[in-house]
């Protein structure tokens, strides 16, 4: 438990059996690394397997709640490229939310992975 710094249960609907949602402090960052890890290599994929599938946005009794607001999902553009100024353009569902976490995750040309997150505030 050293490591954990919130769990919550969510259940969506009836019948759903739900999942429980876990995040972890600083610590587990800063953890000893296993010895697997210490002796891994860094390789960079060149060629992906599998294809983006359609978006179905999840159906949430509420955009308010703390689960929602730490790792609710609105929108999913698998296809975004940039224009020729290297610009890229898309609109993301407004459900009243004040501030979104924009996740960008995919690949350059080259085949390096990129993750980064952005805190967005939505202006009234």
């Amino acid at each position: 438990m050293e490591f954990i710094d919130e769990i919550y249960y969510l259940k969506r609907k009836k019948g759903d059996p739900g999942h429980f949602v876990v995040f972890t402090n600083e610590k587990y960052l800063k953890r000893p690394l296993a010895e697997s890890d210490k002796n891994s290599k860094e390789f960079t994929i060149t060629q992906g397997y599998d294809g983006p599938t359609k978006f179905v946005r999840p159906f949430y009794t509420s955009f308010d709640n703390i689960s929602y607001q730490k790792c609710g999902v609105i929108g999913w553009f698998p296809y975004l490229t940039p224009d020729k100024n290297g610009i890229i353009t898309f609109k993301v569902p407004e459900y009243g939310q004040k501030e979104l976490n924009l996740q960008l995750v995919g690949a350059t040309q080259n085949g390096t992975l990129f993750n980064q997150n952005i805190l967005c505030t939505i202006p009234d």
